[in-house]
């Protein structure tokens, strides 16, 4: 978090909405717990949160998809890449696909590619997962979350819990999609993400 307030202290950023997907939705509620002062608004896309309940379960359920990291795989190109970690590039823009390729695929010799995150960087984050304690501290503010349905990776106990927390500021949405929301449902996040931040704002200027 050290470095995330660091960012925003060298931008002048006193209050930001944060938005954070998959692993990155763990990161921004530690962020309104650690620095809730610094956080307007959250948008969570389809956050772990299965694990803070039974991390054995979780693990076991995506015991596939996580073996790819912490074996190393080695995909023989970028197609089987995107089958085998769930990305569904049909109907997306070229660029949308070479930012997902660019973001978490590293190119190699014979046009074959590897995931970017080392096994034992995965293993770290998979442990932070299982052991994350989903709680806001002092953070009131509002906060949208969003869950794919086919998923696995949500929590139906976590709504209550966020709503026991939060109150009338917690929103929560479903849409029909794998965990890759913005592969599988790019413009029912965007629409669900821009309807909540544009309320926020007409909260503001009244």
């Amino acid at each position: 978090m050290r470095d995330v307030l660091a960012v925003l202290d060298s931008r002048h950023v006193q209050e930001t909405d944060v938005i954070g997907s998959s692993f990155g939705g763990l990161l921004a509620i530690e962020l309104a717990r650690t620095a809730p002062s610094r956080v307007r608004s959250l948008v969570l896309l389809d956050p772990p949160l299965a694990a803070t309940v039974d991390g054995g379960t979780f693990v076991a359920r995506n015991d596939d998809l996580f073996a790819l990291f912490l074996e190393g795989k080695v995909f023989a190109d970028l197609d089987e890449a995107l089958v085998l970690l769930g990305a569904d590039p049909a109907g997306c823009a070229a660029e949308q696909v070479a930012t997902e390729v660019e973001s978490f695929l590293e190119p190699l010799n014979g046009g074959r590619y590897r995931p970017k995150t080392r096994p034992d960087a995965f293993a770290a984050m998979l442990d932070e997962i299982t052991t994350f304690s989903p709680e806001f501290g002092d953070y009131r503010g509002p906060a949208l979350l969003v869950d794919a349905s086919r998923s696995g990776r949500f929590a139906p106990e976590t709504v209550r819990r966020f709503r026991a927390q939060l109150g009338e500021a917690f929103r929560h949405e479903r849409i029909e999609s794998g965990h890759a929301l913005m592969w599988d449902a790019f413009e029912e996040t965007v629409s669900e993400t821009r309807s909540f931040l544009d309320r926020l704002e007409r909260v503001v200027a009244q």
